[in-house]
């Protein structure tokens, strides 16, 4: 299967905000693309926000990532009539590769080489940097895995097993 273009939108239904919490939009988003997330192999990237006109809480549509996740993208959002205070991404499926610029394959959770079922710990650009250095100061950040499981991060809490 060929990769997805980056910043190709994820095919679910966004209801915009519409959601009393974070955890109930987060929990909408993520039950929807990942299971997409799996069957094509491809990590996505969306945002959270709060609305300001509805005092409601959204998120933007999930888009495919690329070979650097979602500093690729670039999600256009009014920030007139919203704040953004998060983000979540997608593992896509176990995965290996026989060198650094090799071709990423499906495997069984055995061969993943990745730690697909946990933010990615490794050195520049991995999860716990970009999360750890906060540079854009989310107060939650989600992950979708292979195995089903969700995650959250957020400054007070560190990781944890979500919903």
């Amino acid at each position: 299967m060929a990769r997805l273009q980056t910043g190709t939108r994820a095919e679910i239904n966004n209801p915009g905000p519409v959601f009393d919490n974070v955890e109930a939009a987060a929990l909408d988003v993520l039950s929807q693309v990942n299971p997409i997330s799996i069957a094509n192999n491809t990590e996505y990237a969306w945002l959270l926000y709060f609305d300001k006109n509805t005092g409601l809480i959204g998120y933007t549509d999930p888009m495919a990532t690329g070979p650097a996740g979602s500093e690729e993208i670039h999600f256009f959002v009014d920030t007139r009539s919203k704040v953004l205070f998060g983000m979540g991404h997608t593992r896509a499926d176990y995965s290996w590769a026989l060198c650094k610029d090799c071709s990423i394959l499906r495997s069984e959770q055995f061969l993943d080489k990745f730690h697909s079922d946990e933010f990615s710990k490794g050195g520049p650009g991995g999860d716990m940097e970009y999360m750890g250095a906060n540079q854009h100061h989310w107060s939650y950040y989600f992950l979708g895995t292979p195995s089903g499981r969700f995650l959250e991060w957020t400054p007070w809490d560190g990781v944890q097993s979500f919903p």
